[in-house]
């Protein structure tokens, strides 16, 4: 195709993934992740997402979990790091443009993970407590910009967890436009 790049699918099946031209300076990475295995689903753009998917993960967790709430955590920690990573090569070029760094945006669908990450919330599991630190120091440090809590049917790394998915990836891959319900998000103040 012209304006896209097939990629081959299991049997046969090609999907025309078209990649978008986006205004760099302006545009977030936004991490989307869920539960049940490690599913991430790495996005270009904004909230109201205009943008390309960079990466996703469907991986089964290495981890025994004792709760929702641990695989939530494991799968945002896991959506984290390869967001900093790609974040930290592409801001590399951008600071040689001298262009602004690209943000980091994360959403959850989980109320328990929002409300543990931003309101302090804690766990008696040591390896949990770990990453729960891991995830707020990056927030603290500014390598995660914003944490925000999504409707569930936004979700794009829904469709790779549930039977029964809701369109947001379907929409994402074949539109790349896709609005996210924000239901809540903390407002920081920058020091200086």
């Amino acid at each position: 195709m012209a304006n896209g790049v097939d990629i081959a699918i299991s049997l046969a099946t090609t999907i025309n993934v078209v990649m978008k031209k986006l205004a760099m300076p302006s545009v977030p990475i936004v991490v989307c992740t869920d539960s049940l295995s490690l599913y991430e689903c790495l996005v270009k753009g904004t909230l109201e997402i205009h943008g390309n998917v960079l990466h996703w993960s469907s991986t089964k967790c290495k981890r025994v979990t004792r709760s929702v709430l641990a695989s939530e955590i494991y799968a945002m920690a896991h959506g984290v790091d390869i967001a900093i990573s790609i974040a930290t090569t592409m801001n590399t070029t951008m600071k040689r443009l001298a262009m602004p760094s690209i943000p980091i945006v994360v959403c959850t669908d989980s109320l328990s993970l929002y409300e543990c990450l931003v309101k302090l919330g804690t766990t008696k599991e040591k390896r949990l407590m770990i990453d729960i630190m891991a995830l707020r120091e990056a927030y603290e440090r500014g390598d995660v910009s914003d944490i925000r809590w999504i409707d569930g049917r936004d979700n794009p790394a829904d469709a790779m967890t549930k039977a029964s998915p809701n369109a947001a990836l379907s929409n994402l891959i074949d539109t790349n436009n896709l609005t996210m319900r924000v239901q809540g998000w903390v407002s920081r103040t920058k020091t200086a």
